[in-house]
Formats: structure tokens, sequence, C-alpha cells
């Protein structure tokens, strides 16, 4: 459980090797990957100039 509060706080880490035997603690680390790449992704974003257009079908 403390791997996954430091997990948690960390906002720049975007891979992390370990294997969790709990489903709790698995899954939380799971959550602060999967944030920490949407924060990367919405950096990366913010920086482009002009309009972003998602590469998805809409009115589906």
């Amino acid at each position: 459980m403390e791997i996954v509060s430091m997990l948690e706080k960390n906002a720049t880490l975007l891979k992390f090797g370990y294997h969790f035997t709990q489903q709790g603690p698995r899954l939380r680390a799971s959550n602060a990957m999967m944030n920490n790449n949407d924060l990367v992704r919405k950096r990366r974003l913010a920086d482009l100039t002009g309009p972003i257009i998602p590469k998805c079908r809409s009115g589906v």
C-alpha cells in the first residue's frame, strides 16, 4: 500500500513494473499510471496549434 501511495503522489512516472498480489493496490497503481499518461497526452495536445479534431466518428 505504501508503494501505491507513492505512485499516486508521483505525476511523472509513466511505467511501473511490479506484480501486485491484491486487486486493490493493483487497481490503484493502474489508475495512477493511466492518470499520468493522460496528463502527458493533455500537455502534448495543449502544445499543438490549431483545432483538435478527434479521430472518432461523432453522431453514431
